[in-house]
């Protein structure tokens, strides 16, 4: 699926697919799906969602457990959030790639796709671009995975 994700003060074209996984595999070594399921993983439970109110007029025991499972998921949130740049990056650049060769009718050559062609392209942008555009690259992939296509029959 075609969209334009920003990155920085550049408008990239992205492109996500069947293919992308593979060539992630292929590129960074590490399966896409396990990576963002650990990302998904992150986000906040819902029953830590409280208010101050609410911690405020729980017993001491169950303010107790809540902070301790507050901090148990901020351990895992701090231990695992160094993986969001280095999937920005690569699936940045992979679908950036795939992008370029769609605008040809082309499949992306995986010779092609090395870390250093993607050292290229990230030296293209301020060193917080990507983390700040991370959120916006798993958003291209994700909407990719949820796209239905018509039957062309």
């Amino acid at each position: 699926m075609y969209s334009k994700i920003m990155i920085g003060d550049k408008e990239i074209p992205v492109v996500a697919d069947g293919v992308t996984p593979i060539l992630y595999k292929r590129l960074s070594g590490k399966d896409l799906f396990r990576q963002i399921g650990k990302l998904q993983k992150l986000k906040r439970p819902e029953y830590l969602n409280k208010t101050q109110e609410e911690i405020e007029n729980m017993t001491q025991g169950e303010q107790e457990a809540y902070l301790q499972q507050l901090q148990e998921y901020n351990d895992e949130l701090l231990e695992n959030i160094d993986e969001l740049p280095e999937i920005g990056n690569y699936l940045g650049f992979i679908m950036a790639t795939q992008a370029i060769y769609a605008e040809r009718n082309m499949i992306p050559v995986v010779s092609e796709l090395t870390e250093e062609k993607m050292f290229k392209w990230l030296s293209q942008f301020e060193s917080t671009d990507i983390m700040r555009a991370s959120g916006s690259i798993l958003a291209a992939y994700y909407s990719s995975m949820n796209a239905t296509s018509k039957s062309k029959n």
